[in-house]
């Protein structure tokens, strides 16, 4: 029996909800753990161990808070 491994990408969308239409999507890792509003961007969590720094007006990913050792299962902000 072969075994074989499989990367499930997750894509990350920003609706325009009046029209019901996805304006940006973009694959953004190995699994989307959790995202929050800063500033005028989103934190993205992921299962690769990374925290992603994405403008949500294009999709792009801005910078890449790395450096964990394991997921990335959750994170806090503060002011």
């Amino acid at each position: 029996m072969k075994e074989f491994l499989k990367i499930i990408y997750f894509l990350f969308s920003v609706w325009d909800l009046s029209s019901h239409v996805a304006k940006v999507s973009t694959a953004l890792g190995t699994g989307l753990v959790k995202l929050a509003w800063w500033q005028n961007n989103i934190l993205v969590a992921t299962f690769d161990g990374l925290i992603r720094i994405v403008d949500p007006r294009s999709g792009n990913t801005i910078a890449d808070c790395s450096g964990h050792l394991e997921n990335v299962l959750d994170f806090a902000l503060s002011k």
